[in-house]
């Protein structure tokens, strides 16, 4: 009896045993070998390949072949247990003949946040009845040394501008490399209308992520409405590396902006400028102007000098008008030679925009505005003052203070060396004189004294 139940038992692992094989041989098809960029891999333990980097792309080759023709087959290829994302990827369906070998080409990109560990690489072949066969591999993933991505960027506006009008936008980065990078170096461009900007980052440590200050660019007048390519990278390394990405921005067109004439053609930072043209029939045509975006201030001190250049396009002189606006609250201004500056026809001239902080200014960053006013309207551009404290000597006026004392002392320095050399030269002439009567004295030579003195004896003696 024991005997009849213990075959009976082994006669029902067998059957389950041939049921679940005819199941996973049942989709007829066998993966042969797997290649990791050119590399093969083995499915038993751990396999080798490391390095793998994270943010990167990579390309699976899977050989199948089949033991008998099967139709509607899919070999896929995923990545697991990496945190909400789906590394994954999926052939087209084929039919496969028996004795053939079939390649099959899949790519995975790795996300940039995926965490350093070993992961699990899973390639699976799978007819249309969901029979399958599939085999695991060992894969290490690691980060770059040096890696930075653009997680995002904002425009202002978001969705749309109008021609002639400011487009600001700022980009976040994330460094995801194992070491610190300095001077990130981000730009902006509109290849289609050929602007662009720049901004750096000085440093962005390992895991930190920045939002850069707004970059600035103004659209031309007269564009066209449509879609526009905006594109942004993210150059780091020293400049040897570079992520970028890729956004629409939608222009419309403004029927007023060119109608007539223009004022302001662009704002650069100093030392460029952005130039246009208008209607030939126009008197006037689009000006110019540039200036720097910021400036460091210092409270207590006269303050700091932001250099404007302007530039005449037009064909007649024009008259422009300099205003500022936001500085109330915190600190004063002033321009020179002035604040009107009138310019002959396609002509050019400097300026200059002092501002200063109050006394009792808070340290930070402060908004505010220069406006340029001429015959064909008003143009606001946003500046910025980044004011901070300087030295003790260097508040409530004790810089002039200091300075007065300075030249005082120049004064007295320079008069003081001059009596020197006077008594200097006084002296060397009554020791150069005494020299000189000694010399004449020892030669036996009579002297004026000597003289003197014979002549006062009486002659008898």
């Amino acid at each position: 009896m024991k005997s009849k139940r213990t075959f009976i038992f082994i006669f029902a692992i067998a059957l389950l045993s041939i049921f679940f094989s005819a199941n996973v041989m049942a989709v007829g098809a066998t993966i042969e070998n797997v290649f990791l960029d050119g590399v093969r891999i083995k499915d038993t333990g751990v396999n080798g390949i490391t390095g793998l980097d994270r943010g990167e792309e990579f390309t699976l080759k899977v050989e199948v072949s089949a033991q008998e023709p099967v139709d509607d087959v899919q070999v896929e290829a995923q990545i697991i247990g990496i945190h909400n994302e789906d590394v994954s990827d999926i052939s087209d369906t084929f039919d496969m003949q028996d004795d053939v070998t079939y390649i099959k080409k899949l790519v995975l990109n790795l996300p940039d946040r995926t965490d350093e560990d070993r992961y699990r690489l899973r390639v699976r072949v799978e007819d249309r009845d969901g029979s399958t066969e599939q085999k695991d591999y060992m894969i290490q993933i690691d980060a770059q040394r040096n890696l930075v991505s653009i997680k995002d960027v904002a425009f202002n506006p978001e969705n749309e501008v109008k021609a002639g009008r400011s487009l600001l936008a700022t980009v976040r980065v994330k460094n995801m490399g194992e070491v610190d990078e300095e001077g990130v170096k981000i730009k902006m461009s509109i290849p289609e209308l050929g602007i662009s900007v720049n901004e750096i980052i000085d440093e962005l440590e390992s895991d930190e992520s920045i939002t850069s200050d707004e970059l600035y660019v103004r659209i031309p007048q007269c564009t066209a409405t449509g879609n526009y390519d905006v594109e942004i990278t993210a150059s780091y390394d020293d400049g040897d590396e570079t992520a970028k990405s890729n956004e629409i921005l939608r222009v419309v067109e403004d029927p007023t902006a060119c109608s007539g004439y223009g004022l302001i053609g662009g704002i650069s930072d100093a030392g460029s400028l952005i130039g246009g043209s208008g209607s030939a029939s126009n008197s006037q045509v689009r000006t110019s102007i540039s200036i720097p975006k910021s400036r460091h201030v210092i409270i207590g001190t006269s303050g700091s000098a932001y250099p404007i250049t302007l530039t005449n396009g037009a064909t007649t002189s024009q008259s422009f008008t300099l205003a500022v606006s936001g500085t109330e609250a915190w600190g004063k201004y002033s321009f020179d030679p002035g604040n009107v500056i009138i310019i002959s026809a396609k002509g050019t001239a400097n300026a200059f925009l002092y501002v200063a902080a109050d006394d009792d200014a808070a340290e930070g960053q402060y908004n505010f505005a220069l406006s340029i006013t001429t015959s064909a309207g008003t143009e606001s551009i946003p500046l910025t003052a980044e004011v901070s404290a300087g030295t003790s000597g260097s508040k409530n006026g004790s810089a002039s203070a200091q300075s007065g004392i300075g030249k005082t002392l120049e004064i007295g320095l320079i008069l003081l060396v001059i009596l020197l050399v006077v008594l200097g030269l006084v002296i060397a002439f009554i020791k150069m004189k005494d020299s000189e009567i000694s010399e004449e004295s020892f030669n036996g030579r009579p002297t004026a004294l000597t003289i003197v003195e014979r002549e006062e004896k009486p002659s008898y003696y």
